[in-house]
């Protein structure tokens, strides 16, 4: 709410691309989510300056480093994690012609335990798909991190192959 403040006394201003700047800075050394970093560029940018101008601030306000998300961070963490299990599915499905895959929707829950699963794409074999599915539903997960529960079970799409 603050950096909108900001925004609006600026764009009520004749200012010069380099006063611009001196506040485009002063606004970045403030801890703001990207929404809020948008939006303050948006107003700044719809003064009338030249493209290079807007170039020159826009690179300013760019140069702030965001904080990334918790969820993402996490959610790669996991992903991580479920593709170290993949390896024991993978070597289940080594009895059947070699290149087959199918393509799994799956819900871990909280504990990390697998409570549904439906193909996308069979790979044509209803055995392959059936191996796979059973052996995943074998797999014991790891908990979901603590900023993945508020969002429920984690549900993510998996292409399963039976060769490397």
């Amino acid at each position: 709410e603050e950096n909108l403040k900001i925004s609006k006394e600026i764009n009520k201003k004749k200012m010069t691309p380099e006063e611009n700047l001196k506040i485009s800075k002063e606004i970045n050394k403030k801890k703001m989510t990207p929404e809020e970093n948008l939006k303050i560029s948006k107003e700044i940018n719809k003064k009338k300056m030249t493209p290079e101008e807007n170039l020159k601030i826009s690179k300013e306000i760019n140069k702030k480093k965001m904080t990334p998300d918790p969820y993402i961070l996490d959610r790669d963490i996991y992903n991580q994690h479920i593709g170290k299990f993949l390896v024991d599915v993978t070597y289940a499905l080594q009895i059947f012609r070699s290149g087959m895959f199918v393509q799994l929707e799956v819900s871990i829950d909280s504990t990390g335990i697998v409570v549904d699963q439906k193909i996308i794409k069979s790979s044509g074999s209803e055995d392959f798909d059936d191996t796979a599915i059973m052996t995943l539903a074998d797999i014991q997960f790891d908990p979901l991190p603590t900023t993945m529960l508020k969002y429920g079970n984690y549900v993510v799409n998996l292409q399963i192959h039976n060769s490397r």
